[in-house]
């Protein structure tokens, strides 16, 4: 069914009716502009292919500076997880002082200041930086490729619900942290907490049945 959405999706993202075109966004968004000779070449050829070509050109030329911008950056202080967690730092709030509101607002402004638009601060990595700072932000993803291998290997030796769909949440999370904030998802939170809860819930039952001698 995803697959088949996105199909979709890629296949009408053009159409006017339901967005506007993606190459004339890209084009304005990056002050794109051919030679004359170079854009007589495109015209002639048909529409999907000038599309094509045009996204090629944007992407291998134009210089993205969302990412570098929030890297070098100078931030007022760490969020300390309020961008990663903000579902379990809105509960802990009146414990550690730290408003997630508060950091956001902080993000805005430094967004706006920054002079870029905002696509490439809402992501995973950079949720990361602004609680942590760099070097903090390479230790978590460092801590979250281990567990994720570490919740694979366990997945494929017992093949148990819970710890195939906790591979899969790490998987999620490893796919698309560079493209969004999916690390501070409250439902991808519950569930991983559901199934770590489920686990070991199980286990207990397990264990249990084994010493009133249901099972040998």
């Amino acid at each position: 069914v995803m697959i088949a959405y996105m199909g979709y999706v890629a296949g009408a993202r053009n159409d006017g009716a339901i967005s506007f075109d993606k190459t004339i966004t890209l084009t304005r968004l990056f002050d794109f502009e051919l030679a004359p000779w170079a854009q007589d070449l495109i015209d002639k050829q048909d529409e999907a292919v000038q599309s094509a070509e045009v996204e090629g050109l944007i992407y291998f030329t134009s210089s993205i500076a969302l990412f570098s911008k929030f890297v070098v950056q100078a931030f007022p202080s760490h969020t300390m997880g309020a961008m990663t967690f903000p579902f379990i730092m809105r509960q802990l709030e009146p414990l550690t002082g730290i408003s997630v509101i508060g950091a956001l607002r902080d993000k805005m402004d430094v967004m706006r200041d920054s002079g870029v638009i905002a696509a490439g601060w809402t992501t995973a990595i950079s949720s990361y930086i602004l609680d942590a700072g760099l070097v903090g932000a390479a230790a978590m993803l460092f801590l979250q490729g281990l567990y994720s291998g570490r919740q694979w290997y366990r997945s494929c030796q017992t093949s148990a619900f819970n710890d195939r769909l906790i591979a899969v949440l790490c998987i999620l999370g490893a796919a698309y942290m560079p493209l969004i904030p999916v690390t501070s998802e409250t439902n991808l939170l519950l569930l991983w907490a559901y199934c770590i809860y489920g686990r070991r819930a199980t286990a207990v039952r397990a264990k249990s049945r084994l010493r009133s001698g249901v099972i040998e």
